[in-house]
């Protein structure tokens, strides 16, 4: 018993996989970061400039009264109050995003990019949601394997490799643990067992999709959206664990992201998820590839 389980462990993680595999995935996951870059730029001023909600020295007092050490929070980013530089930062890290994705530098610029997260996210702490903590380990994983090059044909970048399989899995990983404390989250909430969460949402302005007039008088639609949320996001999960479902558990797993992202108002975040559903369509090519080559 022991044994099969150890045996099903190393064949998981230590399986060899294509680096060309990745080359998707790491593109996907890579404009999605460009667009979170890029979405800093128009309300720079706003947040932090001179006279910003969340300028350096406000920021520097909110860091002091809550306790938190200096070397936590580091960022060349609060050096300055400058729009023009936070917007040169960010649109630096938008084009370096673009970079990664079409795989030039490797692992160099993948960790350069992961640098310019972190400074970013240290900078905007306090606007920070679930994409951010998802973004650095999506990221920090293609730094053990980018996969192959957008620009390169070597064939060496199509030899198996271990490294490969460990990312994907990695990704396959933590993007169910995300999405399970989603739905942990909201099973927490006794809106979502009495199905009223989508309208307490639309009320509170943050649904992209839904509206109160659209809304109002349906209690079957606003129960329908609710439960509808809830259940796909618990079928993704169940039904993605298993190699013969696995593609009806990607289907759910896009509808999830779709209610995150157009009902819950995530949009960049069900983005990213999205996006690493790649890497559960990319396992399954691989195990038909070498299904047929046996």
């Amino acid at each position: 018993m022991i044994e099969q389980i150890i045996r099903a462990w190393n064949r998981f993680w230590f399986s060899p996989a294509c680096p060309s595999q990745l080359t998707a995935l790491r593109i996907a996951v890579c404009t999605v970061v460009c667009v979170w870059f890029l979405s800093f730029i128009p309300h720079a001023d706003a947040w932090f400039g001179p006279l910003g909600l969340l300028s350096a020295t406000v920021g520097h007092a909110m860091i002091q009264f809550e306790g938190i050490a200096a070397w936590q929070m580091w960022s060349p980013l609060w050096w300055t109050d400058s729009k023009l530089v936070f917007q040169v930062f960010s649109a630096c890290g938008a084009l370096l995003s673009l970079i990664c994705a079409l795989g030039v530098g490797g692992r160099v610029s993948m960790s350069l990019l992961l640098l310019g997260c972190i400074a970013l996210i240290h900078r905007i702490v306090w606007l920070s949601g679930p994409i951010e903590p998802a973004i650095v380990a999506f990221v920090g994983f293609l730094i053990v394997q980018p996969g192959a090059s957008v620009l390169s044909r070597r064939s060496s970048q199509s030899q198996p490799s271990i490294p490969t399989n460990i990312v994907l899995r990695l990704f396959q990983t933590h993007w169910w643990i995300l999405l399970a404390a989603g739905v942990c989250s909201q099973l927490a909430s006794f809106n979502w067992w009495q199905g009223d969460a989508v309208w307490w949402l639309a009320a509170s302005g943050r649904s992209n999709l839904l509206s109160l007039p659209l809304l109002g008088g349906k209690l079957w639609l606003i129960n329908l959206l609710t439960h509808a949320m809830v259940a796909s996001q618990i079928l993704a999960l169940w039904l993605i664990s298993t190699t013969v479902a696995r593609p009806l558990g990607i289907l759910f797993g896009a509808l999830a992201c779709l209610g995150i992202g157009l009902i819950a108002d995530q949009l960049l975040y069900a983005m990213l998820m999205g996006s690493c559903l790649l890497a559960f369509q990319l396992r399954i090519t691989s195990y038909t590839d070498s299904t047929a080559a046996t």
